[in-house]
């Protein structure tokens, strides 16, 4: 499974889409109770043969796939560059690079390869 995330308005979703394969899009389950997003969104993943996952909520949803013993995610790809400014999203990009760099360790000792991209 490739992960794909970043600020608001970076183009995950576009990046996504143009890889012709199956993709989950996390901002889909943004109604769900916050508590229980990374846990809903982690089973929809798995159950549902998605090859890829992307959105602003990837990195929360990785944290907590890093606790299943078949971690699925083999690349993690943080898109960088935005290219529409979004009033309000400041901070969720703040967000997003604090909980990355929280975990990057660990995704490192599970081998996952990090990219950098920009559409």
């Amino acid at each position: 499974m490739i992960a794909i995330t970043g600020a608001p308005g970076t183009g995950k979703t576009t990046y996504a889409n143009s890889l012709g394969l199956k993709v989950l899009h996390t901002d889909d389950f943004l109604h769900h109770e916050k508590q229980k997003r990374a846990a809903i969104i982690t089973r929809v993943a798995l159950e549902g043969g998605y090859e890829v996952i992307e959105g602003t909520l990837v990195p929360w949803v990785l944290r907590f796939m890093l606790y299943a013993s078949d971690f699925p995610v083999q690349r993690l790809v943080i898109m960088q560059k935005v290219h529409k400014r979004r009033p309000g999203t400041e901070g969720l990009a703040g967000a997003i690079n604090a909980v990355l760099l929280d975990i990057e360790r660990d995704l490192r000792k599970k081998e996952i390869v990090i990219s950098y991209g920009s559409v």
